[in-house]
């Protein structure tokens, strides 16, 4: 049985992103979770949404794991303190990049 069949994987890409992003579709998808791709500009967070309230109504949506690329440092630890839900972290600011 694969590792996230029947998982929920949200890529929450506030900063913009092409080869990340892909990987870690690609990555959820070769696991086998169902993923969505969430971006700033097709969000609430555009509006003033707050990353908080975001990441409480993913978690409220029954999100897994939630994959989040932000530009603020320590963006993705915030929430991970917030939801209940994993979460990991795929760039915030020029302080953590998988690459």
């Amino acid at each position: 049985v694969p590792a996230l069949r029947g998982r929920t994987v949200v890529n929450l890409f506030v900063e913009p992103s092409t080869r990340t992003r892909i990987s870690f579709e690609l990555a959820a998808m070769r696991l086998n979770a169902d993923v969505i791709n969430f971006t700033a500009e097709s969000s609430s967070l555009r509006k003033g949404e707050t990353l908080r309230d975001t990441g409480k109504t993913l978690e409220a949506l029954s999100a897994d794991i939630i994959v989040v690329r932000h530009s603020a440092e320590g963006a993705p630890h915030l929430l991970s303190r917030v939801v209940g839900c994993s979460v990991v972290n795929a760039g915030d600011g020029a302080h953590e990049h998988p690459t």
